[in-house]
C-alpha cells in the first residue's frame, strides 16, 4: 500500500481534555450515578400497557426514565475495565496460572460500572461505538490478599504502553444482535464475536439472557508471537487448523442471565444469575460458575461459587463441571472474588501455598477508556446517536428523554419501510455473518485469523441445536415466501447475498487496521437484497456474508467517502475520558 493511507491516531502526550473548539463544553467525568424517577409505580403502568408474560422485550419501548444513559454497544466496553488480568495471563507460562487470571478477568466484568438500576439504551440497526485503552495504567505487584506468601504468586506488573482498541455495531435489530471485535496487536490478544440480547418478562420480573459467540484468543506462548508478528512472511501457509496446531489458545465464553426483580410489586434491583463458562481445549481447562440467585429465605446477594477443573472429554460432564477439580471460587461479583488451589501437589507449588487468595477486588486500578470528541464523531456513533436522548437524562428532563427516543424508534422504522419499499436490505458496516460457523467477524482482522473447521468450531450439542434452528428457520423462510407470492407482495430474492470463504491471509506486512481507519462497507458495496419477512412493511434482518476487498486490494488512497467520518489526524487527535452530551453539529 502507499504512504498515503490513513495512519492509526496517536495517544497525545499530554492527557489534556480541553476540547480544539473553543465553542465545544468541557469533557467531565462519566456520571457514577443517574438519579431515577421517584415514582416506580410509573414503571409498572407502562409495562403493563405492553407486555404479558413471554412477551419479548426487545420489541416494547420502555419508559425513558429507567434508561442509563449509554447505549449496549458501548455497556460491552465493561469487558475490559480491568484488562491488566488479561496481559497478566499472556505473560504467563503455567496455564493453570493463565486460567485464574482469566477467570479473575472474565468475573470483574460484571461488576456494575453506574450505581442504580438502569437499563442502557436498545441500539439502533446499524449503530455502532469504537474507543480504545492504553496498557499503561499498571496494576498490583501482588494478590491483593495478606495471606501466606507461600508457593507461587500473581505478579501483575505489565504496563507496557500497549493498546487496544475495540468496535462494537448492531448488525441486527430483530433479533437484537451486536457484534463485537476487541484487539492488541502488541500482545497477540482478540477478543471477538456477538451478542444475542434475549430479553422476557416473567411476571415480577425481568430477564436478560445473552447467548452468542464470544471468544478470547492470546497467544500460546508471547515470545513465538512477537517473532510471528515481526516476520508475516514466515507464518504456516496451512489453511487447516486444529485444538493443537491453533497458534492462539482460545477461551470460549458463556454468558450469565441478568435479572430485574421485583419490577411489579416491591423495589426494584438486579442481580446476575444462572450458570457460566470459560473452556479451553488447548489447554484442558476450564471455569465453571454458578452466579447464586438471592433466596426467599436469606438477605445474601451476589454470591458466586465455582470452580476451575480439567476437560473430560464428555459434553455432558463437562458442562456439569465434573471433571478434576483444580481450584475452588467464591465471591460476590459485586467487589471480590477468592481462589482457593487444590490442586494435588506440595503446598509449595501451590497459589498463595493452598490458602484462599483473592484473584480480583473491586479496588484495583482501572483502564481508562479513551473516546473521540463528539463533534468529531460519526453521526451513527453511539454516543452522537443517542445524544439528544442523553443530554435530557443528565438534565433530568425526562418528558424531553421520552420524546427524543420515540423520535429515533419512528426514524428506524421509517427507515426499514423505505429499504423495504425500495427491494434492499441492510448491509452491515465493519461485519459480516460467517455462515460456515454461524458468527459475525470483523471485515478486516490483522491477527488471531486461523480458524478451526466449522464442525469443530462449536461443541456436537450445540451444532445440533444450530442445525434444527436452522432447518426451521427454512421452513418459515419457504412459508412466508409462498405467502407472500399468494398474496401478490414484494418479489423476495433469496437472502443469502453472498459466500463465505476462508478468510485472506495477509502476505508480508500488515498494515494497522483500527476502528478509526476501518472502512465502512457500506461505501465500498451495494445493499443486499431486501429479506425474506417482509410483511406490513416490517423486514427481519438480511444476514449479510460477503464482505469488502482487503486494504491492498483496494485503490489508494481508500475511498474518501468511506474515511470522511473516520480519518483522525495522527498529530492532534482529541481524545478523552469521557464525552461531554452534545448534540450533532450541523
Amino acid at each position: 500500500m502507499s504512504e498515503q493511507k490513513p495512519t492509526p491516531p496517536v495517544a497525545p502526550p499530554s492527557q489534556d481534555t480541553t476540547d480544539i473548539e473553543s465553542e465545544s463544553p468541557p469533557a467531565f467525568e462519566e456520571a457514577e450515578e443517574l438519579v431515577l424517577d421517584e415514582k416506580p409505580r410509573n414503571v409498572v403502568a407502562a409495562l403493563l400497557k405492553q407486555v404479558r408474560s413471554g412477551t419479548d422485550i426487545s420489541r416494547i419501548g420502555l419508559p425513558a426514565f429507567v434508561l442509563e444513559p449509554r447505549s449496549v454497544t458501548e455497556r460491552l466496553t465493561d469487558l475490559m475495565v480491568f484488562q491488566h488480568h488479561i496481559f497478566t495471563a499472556i505473560h504467563t507460562e503455567d496455564p493453570f496460572l493463565r486460567m485464574i487470571e482469566i477467570a479473575a478477568w472474565f468475573f470483574s466484568a460484571w461488576n456494575p460500572q453506574h450505581r442504580g438500576v438502569n437499563k442502557p439504551y436498545n441500539p439502533k440497526l446499524g449503530e455502532f461505538f469504537r474507543c480504545f485503552w492504553d496498557n499503561n495504567t499498571g496494576a498490583p505487584t501482588q494478590t491483593p490478599t495478606d495471606g501466606p506468601s507461600e508457593g507461587p504468586q500473581l505478579n501483575r506488573t505489565f504496563p507496557d504502553n500497549s493498546r487496544t482498541w475495540y468496535l462494537s455495531e448492531q448488525v441486527s435489530h430483530h433479533p437484537p444482535i451486536t457484534a463485537l471485535h476487541l484487539q492488541n496487536s502488541e500482545n497477540g490478544m482478540t477478543l471477538e464475536g456477538y451478542i444475542y440480547l434475549k430479553t422476557r418478562f416473567l411476571g415480577n420480573s425481568v430477564v436478560c439472557m445473552l447467548p452468542g459467540d464470544v471468544r478470547l484468543r492470546i497467544p500460546k506462548n508471547i515470545n513465538e508471537y512477537k517473532q510471528r508478528h515481526a516476520h508475516p512472511d514466515q507464518a504456516p501457509a496451512s489453511t487447516q487448523f486444529t485444538h493443537e496446531s491453533l497458534p492462539y489458545e482460545e477461551y470460549v465464553l458463556e454468558l450469565p442471565s441478568v435479572y430485574g426483580r421485583d419490577v411489579i410489586f416491591g423495589t426494584l434491583w438486579v442481580e446476575i444469575a444462572g450458570p457460566a463458562r470459560i473452556t479451553c481445549q488447548q489447554t484442558g481447562l476450564q471455569t465453571v460458575f454458578d452466579f447464586k440467585s438471592k433466596s426467599f429465605m436469606s438477605s445474601v446477594k451476589n454470591r458466586v461459587e465455582g470452580v476451575i477443573c480439567k476437560l473430560t472429554g464428555d459434553e455432558k460432564s463437562d458442562h456439569a463441571g465434573k471433571g478434576e477439580v483444580q481450584a475452588t471460587l467464591n465471591g460476590d461479583w459485586t467487589s471480590h472474588l477468592n481462589c482457593v488451589d487444590v490442586r494435588q501437589i506440595d503446598s509449595s507449588l501451590k497459589l498463595g501455598g493452598g490458602a484462599q487468595v483473592t484473584i480480583w477486588d473491586i479496588k484495583e486500578p482501572k483502564a481508562k477508556k479513551m473516546v473521540q470528541r463528539q463533534n468529531q464523531q460519526h453521526p451513527f456513533e453511539s454516543r452522537n446517536l443517542w445524544s439528544g436522548v442523553t443530554n435530557a437524562l443528565f438534565a433530568k428532563d425526562i418528558d424531553k428523554a421520552g420524546e427524543e427516543k420515540v423520535a429515533l424508534e419512528e426514524k428506524g422504522r421509517l427507515d426499514s419501510r423505505e429499504r423495504t419499499a425500495a427491494g434492499i436490505g441492510w448491509r452491515q458496516r465493519f461485519f459480516h455473518y460467517d455462515k460456515e460457523r454461524q458468527t459475525y467477524r470483523l471485515n478486516y482482522r490483522t491477527i488471531n485469523t486461523e480458524e478451526l473447521p466449522p464442525d469443530q468450531y462449536y461443541p456436537k450439542s450445540v451444532m445440533d441445536e444450530l442445525t434444527k434452528h436452522a432447518a426451521k428457520k427454512q421452513k418459515e423462510e419457504k412459508k412466508q415466501s409462498e405467502k407472500n407470492a399468494k398474496n401478490k407482495a414484494f418479489p423476495v430474492p433469496p437472502p443469502d447475498c453472498g459466500t463465505t470463504k476462508d478468510y485472506p491471509r495477509w502476505v508480508g506486512p500488515m498494515p494497522e487496521i483500527t476502528p478509526y481507519n476501518c472502512p465502512d462497507a457500506r461505501d465500498l458495496m451495494n445493499p443486499p437484497p431486501v429479506g425474506v419477512f417482509v410483511e406490513d412493511g416490517k423486514d427481519v434482518d438480511v444476514v449479510v456474508t460477503d464482505y469488502p476487498p482487503l486494504p491492498h486490494q483496494i485503490a489508494d488512497p481508500w475511498p474518501q467517502e468511506s474515511l470522511q467520518h473516520s480519518h483522525i489526524d495522527p498529530e492532534n487527535i482529541p481524545v478523552s475520558v469521557t464525552e461531554t452530551p452534545s448534540n450533532v453539529p450541523s
